[in-house]
């Protein structure tokens, strides 16, 4: 937007297929699918995908609680080191991780995924790299709702 011009509305983010991606050497911050409050993102389906990460992220970056910033929104870098060393999810209606596989290069303290306000959430086909000492893949934070996991050995969620 042109300087000093009015900011746009809130729009709106839905219908989302990621496919078919190979990455290496993914930033420590980590990835994140994330709404505001009112404005949830729906229907989004990653699929297909396998992501190493940098890694190196500790328990107190894990124990993090990412504030809103609403009007930073929606910046790449904005939440700062990401819970998560795979994907910080929030504020989110009908999320799928189909054949979805999540590793890291160095230690990871975190767990691959983190879920803060979703309802509607599958994992199919799911792999996620744990670290030595860490006890579970997946965090269910605040008002997590229709969560399952499919056809996934091995995922340990904590509620």
């Amino acid at each position: 937007a042109k300087e000093g011009s009015a900011k746009p509305g809130m729009g709106s983010m839905s219908n989302i297929i990621i496919s078919n991606v190979q990455a290496t050497g993914v930033s420590k911050v980590g990835c994140s699918i994330t709404g505001l409050p009112d404005f949830p993102v729906e229907n989004v389906t990653l699929e297909n995908i396998r992501i190493r990460y940098e890694g190196g992220g500790s328990l107190e970056d894990a124990a993090r609680e990412v504030p809103e910033k609403a009007e930073a929104y929606p910046e790449y870098g904005m939440f700062g080191t990401l819970p998560a060393y795979g994907f910080f999810v929030r504020h989110v209606k009908n999320v799928r991780f189909n054949r979805v596989d999540l590793e890291f290069a160095d230690a990871d303290r975190r767990p691959a995924l983190v879920f803060d306000d979703v309802d509607g959430a599958v994992l199919d086909q799911f792999k996620a790299q744990r670290a030595a000492g860490n006890k579970y893949d997946v965090r269910l934070l605040d008002n997590v709702r229709n969560f399952s996991v499919l056809d996934s050995r091995g995922i340990k969620v904590k509620k």
